[in-house]
């Protein structure tokens, strides 16, 4: 995998264009894992990672919060999430699957798996999954098969065998998350396309209505699923969505609290100051210090 870092980057980031020798998927083990330094810088990748806790416990740290997996728990995180781990312990064991978001989304019905990682779901714990004992063997079967799949030259055969397993995997994660996965209808797939299309507009668009008008639904509809769904209103999941953004510029970057609030077409820094003070309760410069 490829990283780079910028002037206005003080964190890593990590490229999905050497994930896995030709393989939009992968399986990474203990040994790599622990020997990984960069696991413990703050990064951001543009890419999914699943990490499996086998043994032992982990400290890790996304977007400003702070969690303990132990042994037979999975951690999600979310491409472009702000994440690190603390020094792994001795006794620790890991494994990570790692896929691209073009690889699972190949039909609209697989949209429902990137809804495991949405932003704001380590909020609710839901990023975190503890496993039963049955689900923890079944996923070392999976991960099995996918390290010898992965062995041979990348042919659309073992492609499409490294995509169906790793559909497994996601539904798996899907059953221990609970009922809330469910779709049983377009309407969860609406407020789904809601959270997607805020990832491409969220700084530079901010009324609802460019998002319903681009979903092709008034404004009422798109506030009844949406908040059927997550309990928050369209307005607040993108204020959420901004101030997260916000924060990782304000912590992982150099750039002044002037350039942050152009970047998000604030007409003045002092409007942003506003904005971030109403929705945190701190100034960005007090946030920046902390």
């Amino acid at each position: 995998m490829k990283n780079t870092k910028t002037h206005s980057r003080e964190y890593t980031f990590f490229e999905n264009a050497k994930i896995g020798e030709g393989y939009p998927c992968t399986v990474v083990d203990h040994s790599q894992l622990v020997n990984n330094k960069d696991l413990q810088t703050p990064s951001v990748r543009d890419f999914y990672v699943i990490f499996r806790v086998k043994k032992g416990k982990v400290v890790y740290h996304i977007d400003f919060k702070t969690y303990t997996a132990h042994a037979n728990h999975l951690i999600l995180i979310a491409k472009d999430s702000l994440h690190y781990f603390e020094p792994f312990e001795s006794n620790t064991e890991l494994q990570s699957i790692v896929f691209t978001p073009e690889f699972i989304y190949q039909k609209d019905d697989n949209i429902r798996h990137l809804s495991l990682f949405n932003i704001g779901e380590h909020k609710k714990g839901i990023q975190l999954l503890k496993l039963s004992p049955e689900n923890s063997h079944y996923l070392e079967v999976l991960s099995q098969q996918m390290r010898k799949t992965y062995q041979p030259a990348v042919t659309p055969l073992n492609l499409q065998k490294m995509y169906h397993l790793l559909c497994l995997v996601l539904l798996i994660c899907e059953e221990v998350k609970g009922p809330d996965t469910k779709f049983a209808s377009g309407n969860i797939s609406l407020a789904l396309e809601y959270i997607n299309i805020i990832e491409k507009h969220f700084e530079q668009q901010h009324p609802i209505g460019f998002y319903a008008k681009k979903l092709g639904v008034s404004e009422k509809k798109l506030y009844r699923e949406v908040k059927a769904k997550y309990k928050k209103t369209p307005k607040a999941i993108l204020d959420e969505r901004r101030i997260l953004e916000i924060k990782r510029l304000l912590k992982g970057s150099s750039q002044s609290i002037k350039e942050i609030s152009y970047t998000f077409e604030f007409s003045t820094p002092g409007n942003l100051v506003k904005y971030f003070k109403k929705h945190t309760g701190t100034t960005p410069l007090l946030f920046r210090k902390q």
